[in-house]
């Protein structure tokens, strides 16, 4: 009986490290990272589940990272169209904090709306009353790595996300110097057909921001 209870007690003991260690490892994964970086306050935003990770450098200390991930046609389109999405809710979440700022009422307004993660599409840009997409991006120059994106790509998506801040009002209030952190995703194919997921999140401590991004 003894033996049996020592049994059964060594095995729960070995469950229970089991799933401490899976957590563990997951919310120090680059999924769970990006998860809770990319849209910071929505965290509807992360990686395809079966993607290939080609890279990921991480800093703890400040929760910088860099990373590139394969993915499939089908991720591919997945992804933008929750870009796509996400940019739209932010705009509209813009347009109706521009409107409450007008009449002084920040405050009073709902918080899903207030605290909505900012997301601007750098491939295109307002000239006059239209939007037209741009030509002036060299998709190898957006990030200081020379591994993150290949010279013959074809960029597909090429956005920024961050926090919303607005000083004693918003969630977010962690500034460092006075700026947010700024995420710069860029989804690209390459000559040979294959899918690239590029993120890179910065808090600008080491760098100045992309060539002819924000």
């Amino acid at each position: 009986m003894k033996k049996k209870k020592k049994t059964i007690i060594c095995t729960a003991a070995a469950a229970l490290l089991l799933i401490i260690s899976g957590v563990l490892m997951y919310i120090n994964s680059p999924r769970y990272i990006i998860k809770n970086t990319v849209m910071w306050y929505e965290k509807d935003f992360t990686l395809p589940l079966f993607c290939q990770k080609i890279k990921f450098k991480y800093n703890k200390e400040n929760g910088n990272y860099t990373g590139k991930f394969q993915i499939s046609k089908n991720d591919k389109d997945r992804l933008l169209e929750k870009l796509d999405a996400a940019e739209s809710r932010a705009t509209a979440a813009q347009n109706a904090i521009l409107r409450s700022a007008r009449k002084q009422c920040l405050e009073d307004m709902e918080e899903e709306v207030l605290n909505t993660t900012g997301v601007v599409n750098l491939l295109v840009e307002t000239k006059g009353k239209k939007v037209v997409k741009r030509d002036d991006i060299e998709p190898e120059k957006i990030y200081p790595e020379d591994w993150m994106v290949e010279k013959d790509a074809e960029l597909l998506a090429y956005y920024c996300t961050l926090p919303r801040y607005i000083e004693g009002v918003t969630l977010f209030q962690d500034t460092l110097r006075g700026r947010e952190p700024y995420c710069y995703i860029v989804i690209y194919k390459n000559k040979d057909d294959k899918y690239y997921l590029c993120i890179k999140r910065t808090d600008f401590s080491d760098w100045d921001g992309p060539i002819g991004g924000k």
